[in-house]
């Protein structure tokens, strides 16, 4: 049983009880056999008894020694509630919350509900995705089998370098006229400010990708 904070009912697995009119909200999945009364609350004696999950008629309530004084002047209903999460927290303890201590009660009835963990961040897109977006090569065919053009000058060429190469480690090779990276799962891109055909140039040698240079216009 435990609290539902914007409706103000305690929840139990089977039915809904209404600490202030001290009745449950659905009838008695027992039936006739718990009693006369459907809709009464542990045989209307809530001092001496608690229903943890809607559907017993009456369960002793446990003596509650030194957690009488600070529990006086909680509605009846309630007053239940905060005893069965002191002696079973696991019927209240939200879900994906550690288990409850053994030295003593770590749940409270009334405690707003956890928010969920927010969803991991998703994951970047891979080279493949980027220079061949379902299944196609980006830009138009180019001079020579495996070359393509982009529109675009100096800018959208560094824009896509940066994207190709995250978690790249910078290495560039003496002789090349520009910087290149590494790719984390395999392969080399590098990007020139000018190729010999005039406009920047992107250099790829991806495995499993058919692009090895991107001219852009």
């Amino acid at each position: 049983m435990f609290l539902h904070q914007p409706s103000g009912l305690y929840l139990t697995p089977y039915r809904a009880y209404d600490p202030y009119s001290g009745r449950w909200l659905s009838r008695d999945p027992a039936g006739e056999p718990g009693g006369i009364n459907l809709y009464g609350y542990v045989r209307e004696d809530p001092v001496n008894n608690v229903d943890p999950d809607g559907q017993a008629a009456a369960i002793p309530l446990p003596d509650l020694g030194p957690l009488a004084g600070p529990l006086i002047g909680i509605p009846l209903g309630a007053l239940a509630g905060e005893a069965i999460c002191y002696y079973n927290p696991w019927l209240c303890s939200p879900p994906g919350s550690p288990p409850p201590s053994p030295n003593g009660p770590q749940c409270n009835a009334n405690a707003p509900p956890q928010e969920p963990p927010a969803p991991p961040p998703p994951a970047p897109p891979s080279p493949g995705d980027i220079l061949m977006p379902g299944g196609q090569p980006i830009g138009t065919p180019g001079s020579r089998p495996g070359y393509q053009d982009v529109p675009g000058g100096s800018q959208e060429a560094q824009d896509l370098y940066d994207q190709l190469t995250q978690g790249g480690t910078p290495s560039t090779p003496p002789i090349y006229p520009g910087t290149g990276s590494k790719l984390p799962g395999g392969g080399w891109v590098g990007i020139r400010p000018q190729s010999k055909s005039g406009g920047p140039a992107i250099d790829v040698n991806i495995p499993g990708i058919p692009i090895t240079k991107i001219h852009f216009y």
